[in-house]
């Protein structure tokens, strides 16, 4: 099987030798350099240039760096809308809401930005989002305030405690028991004391 070769039939032997010792096997399908989900971990920096990727960072999980490359064609047909600062900011899983300034009454070209962290506050990061937004915005508009919003569920345990201190003095000391009955409901943390003194001291 001949040598397959990108040389010119002009080139000299130096140049053929040169390439015949460079020469390696890739082994990756070149096809799958162009897709998100199979491009190799390694090579997704390049695919994000090659597709014009304008928000990018090293250090993102690999699953939010697929998820970004994959966005990217269907985001710069959308670029310069609200659309396109809420897709940014959810490819790195944040669901905002973008109200312009006739939708709240304020000031013409303005526009606020509220961003849910709910469940993913880890991956925020205020930098990176004033850069997607500054990229996806068009040029006439201008941000009024980014606000950032977060829910948290928990379960709350209460307590009550109830402390009852009986002090009872019989008189005269021939009787020999002598009862008392109360009843305490409390709604919350209490303390009481009660002191009986019985009368006559002398039957």
């Amino acid at each position: 099987m001949p040598e397959r070769s990108l040389l010119p039939h002009s080139a000299a032997p130096l140049e053929h030798a040169v390439a015949k010792a460079c020469a390696f096997d890739i082994p990756v399908v070149t096809a799958s350099l162009w897709n998100a989900a199979s491009c190799p971990a390694p090579l997704l920096p390049y695919l994000a240039q090659a597709l014009s990727v304008d928000f990018w960072d090293n250090a993102w999980p690999e699953p939010v760096k697929r998820q970004v490359i994959a966005d990217s064609p269907a985001w710069h047909a959308i670029k310069g809308t609200p659309g396109a600062i809420e897709q940014g900011l959810a490819s790195l899983g944040h669901d905002a809401t973008v109200r312009e300034w006739f939708e709240y009454g304020g000031a013409r070209g303005y526009f606020r930005v509220e961003v849910d962290l709910t469940g993913n506050p880890g991956t925020w990061s205020t930098a990176m989002a004033l850069h997607i937004i500054g990229v996806a915005q068009r040029l006439s508009q201008h941000l009024e305030s980014l606000r950032l919003r977060a829910t948290h569920r928990g379960t709350l345990g209460l307590g009550a405690c109830a402390a009852v201190r009986l002090k009872t003095t019989v008189y005269p000391r021939s009787v020999r028991r002598a009862t008392h009955d109360a009843q305490l409901k409390l709604a919350c943390a209490a303390g009481t004391r009660i002191r009986t003194t019985v009368y006559p001291k002398v039957i």
